[in-house]
This record gives C-alpha cells, structure tokens and sequence, in this order.
C-alpha cells in the first residue's frame, strides 16, 4: 500500500515559463522530498481541440499580427466587470471541456494541487462542484504583477513573487495564510556545481582566445 501524499502540479503551455516552472517544481520534490508523490501534468492536453485552438492555440498569433488587440483583452479584463464578461464567455467551454480532467485528478487522488497558471485552478474551484474534490488547490504565478482574472477564490494558497502582489490579494479580502511570497522557482539544475574546465573542452573554448578577445 502506497501511504506518501501526493501533489499534483498542474501547468498550462500557454508560454513556456508557466510549463517549465512546473517541472522546476517537480524536480524540486524528486530531489528533496522523496516522501512525497508527484506528478506534473499540462492542462491543453486534457481539454477538446476546438477549445484549445480557440482559446490558447491564438494566443500567440493575436500577440503577434494583433497586438492591439492583445491590449484590448488584457486590460478590459482586468477588473470585476471584465472578469464577469469574460467567465460569461468561457463558461460554457469550461463546463464542457473538462471532464477528462477531472477523471484525471478523481484517478490520481491528490493531496494537493498546485497550479503554475490561473486557469486549471479556476476549473476545479469553480466548476467541479459534483466532483466533490477535498483537496486544496494553490496557484502559482509567475508574473511581478497580478491580473483580475488570476484572482481565482479567496480559500485557495496564493505562490505570489514579491510583497506586492500579497498587500494586494489581502485588500481583496485573501486570508494572509494562504498567500506565500515564494519567489519564482528555479530547477534545481542550475544549483549544481560545474567544472569550468570541463565545460571550455566540452564546447572547445580557448581560454586564451577568448580572454585576448575581451582585451582587444
């Protein structure tokens, strides 16, 4: 019988820092918590085509060819009414998209689910009612300042980066235990010790070359 607790880390590949700050995570917990079971998972992957070419799939090409548009979204959504136009619109695609999901999180069993973006821990908070999940969610944000639309429920753990951002989520009424200035995470590979020798063979540098180039 299997008695560690388990994490769930959910990202969500919209940009590549919310997936890789994930996996930052995981390697964390595989490194220095081997009492814990986790498992990290990317949301796109469990939701319906339509929506995720809807939805996520032209982000990029609306940052880029549109990026007026872009700005329009961003700050129109950023306060109440936006965010309550904006869950009108998304309703429907959230009630019907995530059912595999859920299976997914029923089946896994988690202790904890901790989110690297806003829109996996909205899904459960807000739309898994007959799931009747017992879990708590946390979501981690990656950003040095907050969006409307990443102020998920004032009961969940916020991961915040700097004071700011939890003076913030105080004012909206968030409990100061369940907001943690934690930084943004680093994959512990960058804390490994490296020979500098090793590494100049390895993508034949010469030293000599190389410190004559800075002194010319």
């Amino acid at each position: 019988m299997n008695d560690k607790k388990r994490v769930l880390i959910v990202s969500c590949s919209v940009g590549h820092g919310h997936y890789y700050t994930a996996e930052a995570i995981k390697n964390t917990f595989l490194l220095n918590y081997h009492h814990i079971e986790v498992e990290h998972i990317d949301f796109l992957n469990f939701i319906g085509i339509f929506s995720k070419k809807v939805y996520f799939d032209s982000f990029y090409p609306i940052a880029r060819y549109l990026p007026k548009l872009c700005k329009f979204i961003y700050y129109n959504t950023d306060n109440v009414i936006g965010k309550k136009i904006f869950n009108l619109i998304t309703n429907f695609s959230k009630k019907i998209n995530t059912n595999r999901y859920f299976e997914y999180i029923s089946n896994y069993q988690p202790d904890y689910v901790l989110c690297s973006h806003f829109i996996p821990a909205d899904i459960i908070k807000n739309y898994s009612v007959k799931h009747k999940f017992n879990f708590r969610v946390g979501t981690l944000m990656t950003d040095y300042a907050i969006h409307e639309l990443q102020k998920v429920s004032r009961d969940i753990d916020y991961y915040v980066v700097n004071d700011d951002i939890n003076k913030e989520l105080l004012s909206t009424g968030v409990s100061q235990k369940n907001i943690i200035v934690s930084g943004i995470p680093i994959n512990p590979k960058f804390m490994e010790k490296i020979n500098i020798d090793d590494i100049l063979v390895k993508y034949r540098i010469d030293i000599v070359k190389k410190n004559n180039s800075h002194s010319s």
